[in-house]
């Protein structure tokens, strides 16, 4: 906003805004389909290890309603147990994720700032004499 001349600066904040908006929708879409898939499978390989029948279908009702659908066959504690490890695993999986583009996003501005420094004298980044 600062490099932007002043009879565009309206220009330049309504595209930031839209940038901005767009950049949380699609983050909160891609983590939460990490967070989802992740927890699918991992409920997927419990209830497969546990004997039970058709768990990938199961893991994924499961996940979605956050309830044990019926027929199981195993003590509701025990797959509340593994109902929760599953959601850990994938809030762990989109946090990792989130984390891993938040340093991709530091280290991008501050090359992107420093590349700014040493070719615009006149701009907002420009060294002091």
């Amino acid at each position: 906003m600062a490099v932007a001349p002043r009879e565009r600066s309206g220009i330049a904040s309504a595209t930031m805004n839209a940038l901005r908006q767009s950049g949380m929708t699609i983050s909160i879409s891609l983590l939460g389909t990490v967070l989802a898939t992740t927890a699918t499978a991992s409920l997927t390989t419990a209830l497969m290890n546990a004997k039970v029948g058709n768990a990938a279908e199961l893991a994924s009702i499961a996940i979605r309603r956050h309830e044990m659908p019926g027929g199981l066959g195993i003590a509701p504690d025990t797959f509340h147990a593994m109902l929760a490890s599953a959601l850990a695993r994938g809030f762990s999986a989109a946090a990792t994720l989130a984390g891993l583009f938040a340093l991709l996003a530091a280290a991008t501005l501050a090359a992107a700032a420093l590349q700014a420094r040493r070719t615009l004298p006149g701009s907002a980044f420009a060294r002091k004499s």
